[in-house]
């Protein structure tokens, strides 16, 4: 099932008021109801209670953490989406009706886009730096020595500077994945999805079943950890399968996986 077909919800965030699941939403929900959803947003999330009043059901324990985390404000715009197995994702909407995709309490995420500028700036001080203090060589070396430096900057900026987007990659599964529990991601992948902090990630398989697992963005080495576990397990991988992992093309907290099992020979 694709995000354009999964079931979603529109809510006003009203202060004092129960955020409550609509009735002709329920039914979405009903078989896999067990107490308690996971809502995720700007790769965090949190486990919320669901509750009933009456016939109702709504967010209860859990979901002043969230609002809080947010910060969330009354006259905001929730859309909320089921991805399966009591997992939400939400997207947010200010008053003026523009979507937010701001912070989780002032915290600031450095973009790739953000360290590459850093870097070419450091380097083309580096530059001028070095300019001057060539400046008393005669003018042939000193034209020589600026060409060099700036070659090496251009080589050093294009794959920084024109990242294409990466929307899926393919991992085939080795027995270091089931021994050790882990699965590398490609660097660039991350990179080029501003994957630059580490974050919990739904995968999804081919009939809808969630799973959350822990990436892990280190400078080199990326990977999922926590969860990979039970998503292989529960997969029954084994060595030589291989899995396709697409963001999905409204949340990039949420990957769709396609699993080929290995050709038995």
């Amino acid at each position: 099932m694709d995000g354009a077909q999964r079931p979603q919800f529109f809510k006003v965030l009203q202060q004092g008021c129960k955020l409550s699941i609509p009735l002709a939403f329920v039914k979405h929900i009903s078989d896999d109801n067990h107490g308690k959803a996971t809502i995720f947003s700007l790769g965090k999330f949190w486990h919320v209670k669901i509750q009933a009043d009456g016939e109702e059901l709504f967010f209860g324990d859990g979901w002043d953490e969230l609002v809080s985390a947010l910060e969330l404000n009354e006259g905001f715009s929730l859309v909320f989406r089921y991805e399966g197995n009591m997992v939400f994702t939400i997207k947010v909407f200010d008053k003026s009706g523009c979507r937010q995709f701001n912070t989780l309490k002032k915290r600031k995420l450095i973009s790739p886009a953000d360290d590459t500028s850093t870097e070419i700036n450091a380097m083309k001080n580096d530059v001028r730096s070095i300019n001057i203090e060539k400046s008393k060589l005669p003018g042939n070396i000193q034209r020589m020595e600026l060409k060099k430096k700036n070659s090496h900057i251009s080589r050093f900026s294009a794959p920084f500077i024109d990242i294409k987007k990466e929307v899926q990659f393919s991992k085939t599964i080795t027995r270091s994945n089931l021994i050790y529990s882990y699965l590398s991601v490609p660097l660039s992948f991350c990179s080029s999805n501003g994957f630059s902090t580490s974050q919990t990630v739904i995968l999804t398989d081919s009939e809808g079943k969630t799973f959350t697992v822990h990436l892990s963005c280190p400078t080199r080495s990326p990977k999922f950890g926590k969860g990979w576990s039970v998503f292989s397990g529960e997969k029954n991988l084994q060595e030589g399968d291989t899995c396709i992992f697409e963001l999905d093309s409204e949340n990039k907290n949420i990957m769709h996986v396609q699993i080929t099992k290995k050709q038995s020979s």
